[in-house]
């Protein structure tokens, strides 16, 4: 009878211990052979009696997966070896590409799974993100993305999400840290040095958003701040900062044109170069003559933009800046530094070289050679009219 009532006790110890653990649902809905379990539904509630449950020291979790997304997982986080330590509060967060939701109240994890989690990484109280400069000064950005060229996933660079900072590969950087989008692919994003990109604006905006080609760019100066998750564009673009007519000259004392065109004689695009908005980071050059954007007759999506003593067959002197028609073509002209970067304006109903006849000016161009031409045509003509009028009249004293 002792014995018998020493077991008891011992049972009835264990019974309550077992009873003040937290109880979790230990279920998944689909098996590795694909095997479908409706007692342990993605969005429904696991149902009682069917989908087994038992108790657990930590917290219970229910989870999604990166891999699969009809697949939920329902359990006990004690038995799960690679989760960070210490865990947060209860709520959803990004875990390896996946959801991952804790609660701590008996069988809580019986809940469907939400679609979206609070966009925090389940080890945000382990590694926070810090974005001050480091102590030695130096700038460091985080390099990752989302998907390679070859489809590959990496959860530790999430889009929604912060970084892990334990696996996501850090970098001195020279320029700012950034994250951006990619608009062929939703879900993808880049982190990374600035200075590792070509055909940015420079100098670079403030810290913040911006549109930039179609996609959105998120740009930062302190240390690790683009492991944070992508940002909402400020709906600015990232150049508008960038004075396109700075001043009549440049620090240097020179003026300056860009010199593009937006597509050669292959029909190549260059997008840095567009017709109907500012330039994108194009290349300038030193100019003696005016600054100019012009149109083309046989192609009405070309432009180019240069420095007008590159030109041959404009008027001399050209005259004041503005847009005007030139033969069948648009030409904008004007006379500061880097004036030409705006997109093509529309052109007066005056034309290019009319300031000339009134004030006297050379026709230093096409129209000039044309008149010229005319004049020397005229002149043959005139040579070889005298010169038959002369032979007949000596064949007629012959």
């Amino acid at each position: 009878m002792r014995t018998l009532s020493a077991l008891s006790i011992i049972l009835a110890f264990i019974y309550v211990e077992e009873a003040a653990k937290n109880q979790c649902f230990q279920c998944y809905n689909y098996d590795d052979k694909g095997n479908y379990f409706s007692f342990c539904p993605k969005n429904g509630t696991a149902k009682f009696g069917m989908a087994a449950f038992s108790p657990c020291d930590g917290p219970c979790f229910y989870r999604s997966d990166a891999t699969n997304k009809d697949l939920i997982v329902r359990g006990c986080t004690s038995i799960l070896g690679t989760l960070p330590s210490p865990l947060p509060p209860d709520g959803c967060y990004n875990w390896n590409g996946a959801i991952f939701c804790l609660c701590r109240m008996p069988i809580c994890n019986a809940a469907p799974l939400p679609d979206k989690s609070n966009g925090l990484s389940l080890d945000y109280m382990v590694n926070q993100i810090t974005d001050t400069q480091d102590t030695d000064g130096i700038l460091r950005c985080y390099q990752c993305l989302t998907y390679d060229t070859e489809g590959k996933f990496y959860p530790q660079c999430p889009k929604d999400a912060q970084v892990n900072v334990q696996t996501t590969f850090l970098d001195n950087c020279t320029g700012m840290c950034f994250t951006r989008s990619f608009s062929d692919n939703s879900t993808k994003v880049a982190r990374g040095c600035t200075s590792s990109q070509y055909g940015l604006p420079y100098p670079l905006p403030n810290d913040g958003c911006y549109d930039w080609e179609g996609d959105t760019y998120c740009v930062c100066n302190r240390s690790r701040c683009n492991g944070l998750p992508l940002g909402k564009s400020s709906g600015v673009e990232m150049d508008a900062h960038v004075d396109l007519m700075i001043s009549d000259v440049e620090e240097d004392g020179t003026k300056h044109c860009y010199q593009c065109i937006n597509y050669d004689d292959k029909g190549n695009y260059y997008k840095q170069c567009p017709k109907d908005s500012r330039v994108k980071n194009a290349y300038h050059a030193p100019c003696n003559g005016s600054c100019f954007i012009r149109s083309y007759d046989y192609d009405v999506k070309k432009v180019a933009r240069g420095c007008s003593d590159s030109q041959w067959g404009l008027p001399n002197p050209l005259p004041p800046d503005g847009c005007y028609k030139y033969y069948s073509e648009t030409w904008c002209v004007c006379t500061k530094s880097r004036c030409n970067g705006v997109a093509l304006g529309t052109p007066q109903k005056i034309e290019l070289d009319a300031h000339l006849k009134s004030s006297g000016g050379q026709l230093n161009g096409a129209k000039s050679v044309e008149a010229y031409s005319i004049v020397i045509i005229f002149c043959i003509s005139c040579y070889v009219y005298f010169i038959n009028v002369y032979l007949n009249l000596n064949t007629e004293l012959i």
